[in-house]
């Protein structure tokens, strides 16, 4: 990443912030996890998984405060990776008959609407494409995204930047 935009990205006191509040994050990355996290040797369509999706929607829709906000996004990416492999295994063992011709994210999607009462496939979508774009900032260490300003926010929100910014991201 060039130092210009390590600068625009990253707060300068970014080392300290994380130590300041490396606790705190965990304690909310953990508590985030264990009431999202989808539960194993379950069906995609089990009432638990369902309950979970709908905690994580309200995370995603209803936090207050940044950082518990981009968490929810992260886990949302991890989410419905997860739901597509309870999807694929439905297929395989006849659960999810007559689907065929649908695709598991589709399937997906469907599930995380039937579960929010929802009907608006494009903000589904919006929600999959942010927590993509901040799964990407963040790489491996989704606490470290307490280091990073308000610019890195605005720029989530951009679609135009998008593919320009995760390229020079990854220079």
């Amino acid at each position: 990443m060039s130092t210009d935009i390590l600068h625009t990205l990253m707060k300068p006191n970014a080392p300290q912030l994380f130590a300041d509040d490396c606790e705190t994050l965990h304690r909310v990355w953990k508590e985030l996890l264990e009431k999202t996290t989808l539960p194993d040797n379950t069906t995609s369509t089990d009432d638990r998984v369902l309950e979970r999706i709908r905690e994580l929607d309200n995370r995603i829709r209803y936090s207050e405060d940044r950082v518990v906000s981009r968490l929810a996004y992260i886990q949302l990416t991890r989410m419905l990776a997860a739901l597509r492999k309870k999807i694929q295994d439905d297929r395989r063992h006849g659960l999810l008959v007559g689907k065929r011709s649908q695709r598991d994210v589709t399937i997906a999607i469907d599930i995380y609407l039937r579960a929010t009462g929802k009907a608006n496939r494009a903000e589904v979508s919006k929600f999959t494409s942010l927590g993509n774009r901040w799964t990407a900032l963040a790489g491996r260490y989704p606490l470290l995204l307490v280091t990073f300003t308000d610019v890195a926010e605005r720029i989530m929100y951009v679609r135009s930047y998008r593919f320009r910014f995760l390229y020079h991201l990854h220079l």
